[in-house]
């Protein structure tokens, strides 16, 4: 495995000139740098916070791309400009189905989930891609966390813990939604208003859409 990042973006190059396509998902990825989809994930998250790529949702599959391609490295699909982000901090875009068939790159496959009766074949069920998912995302936020490893461990365990009650919500969650989550996944030397701001708030953001009217964070899909 390479934490290069620049390694990364080159195998990302290479899996849109192998596929012809001009995005690919974390498991193509993964399996091109033969690591995890957590990992494969986290280092595409890392990628958009860089800069150096982009990420949509379409049809419940997260697509990534690069940034910027340069025209020696342009795959033989040949994308329009992706999408500029609402806010030049922000490299993860959630868009409606309509809004990503427009705004994805274009030439785009239609990419969509097997679908199987019976069990998977990897022996996985749709929990496990979930916590995949979370775990990549609280990966990611937390990269840039200072702290010693017991409690890094412990801010990152109520950041997963946050994501998944949000995730599963039907209703946002904010501040004063969640104060039994920090009852169970405490962190030492922070009440409960540093939790919420250091550890929880952060993923939330990340990954769900602010509701002014209920003051919480809805999360759709990661």
């Amino acid at each position: 495995m390479t934490d290069d990042l620049d390694d990364v973006q080159e195998a990302l190059l290479e899996v849109l000139e192998r596929e012809e396509r001009p995005v690919c998902t974390a498991v193509e990825l993964a399996d091109e740098l033969d690591v995890s989809r957590p990992t494969a994930t986290n280092l595409l998250y890392r990628l958009v916070a860089r800069g150096s790529a982009r990420t949509a949702k379409l049809g419940g599959v997260r697509l990534w791309w690069p940034a910027d391609l340069s025209p020696a490295k342009t795959p033989k699909k040949t994308p329009a400009e992706p999408p500029a982000d609402p806010d030049p901090s922000a490299g993860t875009e959630t868009y409606s189905s309509a809004q990503t068939q427009a705004d994805t790159p274009a030439n785009t496959p239609a990419v969509t989930p097997a679908k199987e009766d019976g069990p998977r074949a990897d022996g996985r069920d749709d929990q496990d891609d979930v916590d995949d998912e979370i775990e990549a995302v609280v990966l990611s936020v937390s990269s840039s966390w200072e702290d010693d490893p017991d409690r890094l461990e412990a801010r990152r365990a109520a950041a997963r813990a946050a994501l998944q009650v949000a995730l599963e919500a039907d209703d946002p969650k904010g501040k004063s939604d969640l104060q039994d989550l920090h009852d169970e996944h405490p962190v030492s030397g922070q009440n409960y208003e540093t939790w919420w701001r250091k550890n929880v708030r952060p993923v939330l953001s990340e990954t769900g859409t602010y509701s002014q009217g209920s003051h919480g964070y809805r999360i759709d899909s990661l």
